[in-house]
């Protein structure tokens, strides 16, 4: 798991994870089999979120949504996660 790489999977267990940068929610989805409680996960791309959500269909990860928005204007209130994770966003 990519996540384990980056020695964050004991802090995702139980956690309000929100994914910045999500892309098609590889890493949103690996935090929700690592235990986090719920995970929102966040791009501009609908055509990468559309891949995230039929992934997590197929994976019956009812604790993830997605959202469209950008890093600079998170559809999200302040304050709510435990833990943000990102790769490759700018």
């Amino acid at each position: 798991m990519e996540l384990a790489a980056y020695g964050v999977t004991r802090q995702l267990r139980g956690a309000a994870v929100i994914d910045i940068g999500t892309g098609d929610g590889r890493l949103a989805l690996g935090a929700a089999a690592a235990g986090a409680i719920q995970v929102v996960a966040v791009d501009p791309d609908p055509v990468a979120l559309s891949a995230g959500r039929a992934r997590s269909r197929e994976l019956g990860a009812a604790n993830v949504s997605f959202r469209l928005g950008a890093a600079q204007d998170l559809p999200v209130a302040a304050g709510r996660f435990d833990l943000a994770i990102l790769s490759w966003t700018l």
